[in-house]
């Protein structure tokens, strides 16, 4: 099985500044824990996703999904938290991957994983991450685009 984890945000203006690498390292904990072993359930050549998003009314932590494409062999969950709560904390990392892996823990006890299983992925992310410069979101500028050469 493989796993991916972003953020997708439709709502204009609601968004967290997670950097990318965050999610990178909670994919490769994930990975090493979970995915070589596999998950009752998913073949090996199935991914498995989960989509963060918020809104402005979001108040609490829904996990929605699974929306299947068979095709390609994915499973797409949408993990829905709460904007208020994260972004108007002092520290929006880290009550963002409480959040998370509370969502994280509903999605993967279909796949019967134990909680403390989840919960000790989420202390390495947690010491890793809190406090390390390295993990900070850096917004990069976006880059101007010229269109000029278009014939529209």
């Amino acid at each position: 099985m493989i796993f991916t984890t972003s953020s997708f945000y439709t709502e204009p203006g609601y968004n967290f500044d997670i950097s990318h690498k965050v999610f990178a390292l909670i994919k490769e904990k994930i990975t090493k824990r979970l995915c070589d072993t596999g998950l009752k359930g998913m073949k090996d050549d199935e991914t498995l996703s989960l989509m963060v998003n918020t809104s402005s009314s979001q108040q609490t932590i829904e996990l929605k999904g699974p929306d299947i494409d068979r095709k390609n062999k994915f499973l797409v969950y949408c993990l829905w938290l709460p904007y208020d709560r994260i972004a108007k904390s002092d520290n929006l990392l880290k009550v963002f991957l409480t959040d998370y892996f509370d969502g994280l823990m509903e999605l993967f006890e279909k796949y019967n994983i134990p909680e403390n299983t989840i919960r000790a992925i989420q202390t390495e992310v947690e010491n890793e991450i809190l406090f390390n410069d390295e993990y900070v979101f850096d917004e990069e500028p976006t880059p101007e685009i010229d269109l000029s050469d278009l014939d529209l």
